[in-house]
């Protein structure tokens, strides 16, 4: 649910900047696996870029809770809409 649409979103903020300012990224796939839940707190999302195609961008997406426990992993592909 709510870890996957934060994946979703740093991914596509991301890949973003991957394009120019008139161009748009969209997400295509989003894979994750939850490890513990965030019963309480602040949840902190780091996505790494792994692949910069000319049309596709993946990122490796990693969820912790304000302790650094991995509370969720998982992948997200971005399709870059270049003009």
């Amino acid at each position: 649910g709510a870890n996957a649409v934060l994946a979703e979103s740093l991914a596509s903020i991301a890949s973003l900047m991957l394009v120019a300012p008139d161009q748009i990224s969209v997400g295509l796939q989003v894979q994750m696996t939850h490890h513990a839940a965030a019963k309480q707190g602040f949840v902190h999302g780091e996505a790494r870029l792994i692949h910069a195609g000319r049309s596709i961008a993946t990122y490796q997406i990693e969820i912790k809770d304000e302790s650094g426990k991995l509370t969720s992993s998982g992948q997200v592909v971005c399709f870059l809409k270049r003009n």
